[in-house]
């Protein structure tokens, strides 16, 4: 059993920036495939803004959600949710930064992990709270876990295969988390 919600313009705020976060993380994916592709140059910019406009558009969800798991989860996914809130913000400055031309990329992978990693931390906790019928529907679950193992994968490979054959892996995670997003998006609506 799920948690059912009250409508409120939060959750009908959340649904929309979260369907509106899918397509910025369509955007960004192309907009990254055409940097390595062919057309190189501008698009790696464009990839970063749109993947931190993706993050921000995630924000209202998380609220919605920590609103939600009150009842059911307690103040430890509550202050999780605040400290993926302050994960994304680390990461969008670090994309701010990049490409203003103020850090250069490996400073920028640094502010990526370091913001991406408490937003996982709270995504993994909403699967597993998710799976177990608490707190919104399997689907978020399921996508969740396949978003982790995605990223995982990517993880663990990238620097050891080559760019043709660790791209599918990015295929996969960028599928994946669009997958996530859009079940979650179907939850809050």
């Amino acid at each position: 059993m799920t948690v059912d919600a009250q409508p409120t313009s939060s959750t009908a705020r959340a649904a929309t920036t979260t369907f509106a976060a899918a397509v910025t993380l369509l955007l960004s994916g192309i907009a990254l495939a055409l940097f390595f592709g062919p057309l190189g140059g501008i698009f790696g910019p464009i990839n970063d803004i749109l993947l931190g406009l993706t993050f921000i558009l995630l924000i209202p969800a998380v609220l919605e959600v920590r609103r939600r798991a009150a009842s059911v989860a307690g103040a430890w996914f509550s202050w999780l949710a605040l400290l993926a809130i302050g994960g994304i913000a680390v990461l969008v400055v670090g994309q701010v930064l990049l490409v203003t031309g103020l850090i250069p990329l490996g400073v920028s992978f640094a502010t990526l992990g370091f913001g991406v990693l408490p937003f996982m931390l709270w995504a993994a906790a909403l699967a597993v709270l998710s799976l177990r019928g608490r707190l919104l529907e399997p689907p978020v679950g399921w996508w969740g876990v396949a978003f982790a193992a995605a990223l995982a994968l990517a993880a663990a490979t990238w620097p050891l295969l080559p760019i043709g054959v660790w791209s599918v892996f990015g295929v996969a995670l960028l599928g994946s988390f669009l997958g996530w997003i859009v079940a979650l998006g179907r939850a809050l609506a």
